[in-house]
Parts: C-alpha cells; sequence; structure tokens
C-alpha cells in the first residue's frame, strides 16, 4: 500500500510540474485624455513598443520573474511574484505626462467599464524561443 501511495504521489508532481508555470500577467489601463501615448518597451521588445492608447486595456504576459524595462537605452528589472496577476491604471495630469498606480482588480475593471475601455490587447514576453 506504501508503494502505491509513492507511486500516486510521484505521478502526481509529475502531471502538475508538466502543466508549467502560469505566466505572470499584467494590465495595464490607460485612462489618460491628453495626447500622448504611453509606452513600454522592455529587454523583451526592443524592436517594438507597446502603445497603450487613450481607454485602451493591455494585458502583457511574461514567464519570467521580472521584466526589465528600458529607460534611456539602460535597462531596469521589475521583480515579480511568479503566476501573479497585476494591474495598474495610467493616468496624467497638468504637471506629469503620465503616472501609474496599482489597483485591486476590482477598481480596475470598475475603470475600465466607465472609461468604455477597449477590449484587451494582448502581448506575449517569453524568455523562450517560440
Amino acid at each position: 500500500m506504501k508503494n502505491v501511495a509513492g507511486i500516486l504521489a510521484v505521478f502526481l508532481g509529475l502531471v502538475s510540474f508538466s502543466y508549467g508555470q502560469t505566466p505572470t500577467r499584467m494590465h495595464f489601463l490607460n485612462a489618460t485624455s491628453n495626447m500622448w501615448t504611453p509606452r513600454i518597451r522592455t529587454t523583451r521588445n526592443l524592436d517594438k513598443d507597446i502603445k497603450i492608447l487613450n481607454n485602451e486595456w493591455a494585458v502583457i504576459q511574461t514567464d519570467e520573474d521580472s521584466l526589465g524595462i528600458m529607460i534611456e537605452d539602460r535597462p531596469y528589472y521589475i521583480h515579480l511574484d511568479p503566476g501573479k496577476t497585476y494591474y495598474f491604471v495610467i493616468n496624467s495630469n497638468e504637471h506629469m505626462k503620465f503616472w501609474l498606480r496599482e489597483v485591486s482588480e476590482r477598481e480596475f475593471l470598475f475603470n475600465a467599464h466607465f472609461n468604455k475601455s477597449t477590449p484587451p490587447k494582448e502581448y506575449q514576453l517569453s524568455g523562450k524561443a517560440n
């Protein structure tokens, strides 16, 4: 009986391992009303910035434990909890082009609803070759 339980435990462990890690998801909502467009340039998309237009919702997924963003051609790394989902709202005011704040899922969805956001565009940033 112990052998059967041991084999079952190993099998279940292998099955869960075979599914791989859940990607980290970052939701961005551009709630600005100015003429500027926020752009996200990462170490994984150097050739093409991710543009988030006004009232647009973008989802960036990564299988890595950090997101490398480029600031004046230098990488800076934001550490992420693997498999976690993050929600950010982009705003602006008369003093700053953009400012970003992390919000709860509920607040994010209400902002998307009241700002009549577009359906989310998804971007996959993978450290592995496709």
